[in-house]
């Protein structure tokens, strides 16, 4: 059974490529360009992610509406990506992220984060 992972993160070209790998690695992955868009997905869908990669860096969001994606989530595994400069302690702790992961990083990094948190099932 494939494990779904869903990537929210604003530049096209960073999606298509974390998406990629992820799938390659044998997840299934539905990605969005920004929160909003990602919120209106949890909202809608009967069922949840067996994990979440929420790119901030360049997002907007209250905290309010933070704390409201974490609770669509339950104790789904987030994954927190920022920049060393921009880091919001509100949102992180908005967002409960069980890893933050702080520029620069790679794509493997990021994949072996994920396949750390939500290990693929055996044959």
């Amino acid at each position: 059974m494939e494990r779904l992972v869903i990537l929210v993160m604003g530049k096209w070209q960073e999606r298509a490529l974390v998406s990629a790998q992820l799938q390659e690695e044998g997840y299934e992955v539905l990605s969005f360009p920004d929160f909003e868009t990602a919120t209106a997905f949890l909202c809608q869908t009967p069922s949840l992610p067996d994990g979440v990669i929420l790119d901030f860096k360049g997002m907007k969001a209250s905290a309010e509406e933070l704390r409201a994606f974490r609770l669509l989530l339950g104790n789904t595994p987030l994954v927190l990506c920022t920049a060393p400069y921009s880091r919001n302690r509100e949102a992180e702790e908005a967002l409960n992220p069980v890893e933050i992961l702080i520029r620069p990083f790679t794509v493997k990094e990021l994949v072996e984060t994920v396949k750390k948190l939500i290990p693929l099932s055996g044959p």
